[in-house]
């Protein structure tokens, strides 16, 4: 029969109370209280192990969102830069080569035959010299070299026939990155082309400022239709732009309401 007195003379010297009174301790009350706290115990741990777990899935999945959104970034801009070179090397000399053909045979005919001739080289001129410029500096903007502001001046000239667009970057943000000016220039590409296809909108204002402390701010609004925030798909063009939030390490908030336009607020910082 086990024997009570050891624990309490042990308890007795701990506490001072009589032995005596702490005769009548309940071990059944005891064995289970401690049986039920043992339960407990194991069933916190396992609840601790399954939300480590899901910690690590989520993160595990944060990690392939990033790295898909990466490739996304990468793939869009390897393409551009390969259709850049294709229209610098192939399009543009082509077109010079046809154009001193022309040239070679005009005056050689009828006045109306050269007149004809001199309106297609000049089409082609232009064409070489201007509008194909503008598309491979558009495909790949060189912001190292020129601002951010020349650049977009370049890319909203193309649908100024359509829509007003109007442009206002600060002096802090020029200064910013390369790469950072890119992913505003890809950000606001992909805007004003949303604005056109899905507005469409008559007018798209962009504002880029950057405050003392790095923290930059895009915004984009237009007086389209406006869609209910529900409504609003996610195409390529969508992708691309949360793709390049996500490597700013920004955040994107967006406004729209039918008959209210659409906004678009970007927030990272990028100092």
């Amino acid at each position: 029969m086990l024997s009570l007195r050891p624990i309490t003379n042990f308890l007795s010297e701990q506490t001072g109370v009589n032995s005596v009174s702490l005769l009548p301790i309940n071990f059944n009350l005891f064995g289970a209280t401690l049986l039920l706290a043992l339960v407990s115990l194991a069933l916190m741990h396992q609840a601790e192990r399954k939300i480590s777990e899901r910690l690590t899935a989520a993160t595990d999945l944060v990690a392939k969102l990033e790295a898909e959104r990466k490739e996304l970034i990468q793939s869009d801009e390897r393409l551009r830069r390969h259709t850049s070179q294709f229209l610098h090397d192939r399009v543009q000399s082509d077109l010079m080569v046809v154009g001193m053909k022309l040239k070679s045979i005009s005056g050689k005919s009828s006045p109306e035959v050269d007149e004809v001739l001199d309106r297609a080289i000049t089409h082609l001129e232009n064409t070489r010299a201007t509008d194909l410029k503008n598309l491979i500096q558009v495909l790949t903007p060189n912001l190292d070299a020129g601002s951010l502001y020349s650049a977009l001046e370049v890319l909203t000239e193309q649908y100024r026939p359509n829509m007003e667009v109007s442009v206002k970057i600060d002096d802090a943000t020029e200064e910013l990155d390369a790469e950072v000016l890119l992913g505003i220039f890809r950000i606001i590409e992909q805007s004003i082309l949303n604005s056109l296809m899905h507005g469409p909108a008559n007018r798209v204002q962009i504002t880029v400022s950057t405050d003392s402390v790095g923290v930059s701010d895009i915004f984009i609004s237009d007086d389209g239709p406006g869609i209910s925030v529900k409504e609003i798909s996610a195409g390529v063009g969508t992708a691309i732009i949360d793709s390049w939030v996500g490597i700013l390490n920004g955040s994107k908030e967006i406004d729209s309401a039918p008959g209210h336009g659409y906004q678009l607020h970007i927030t990272f910082i990028a100092r």
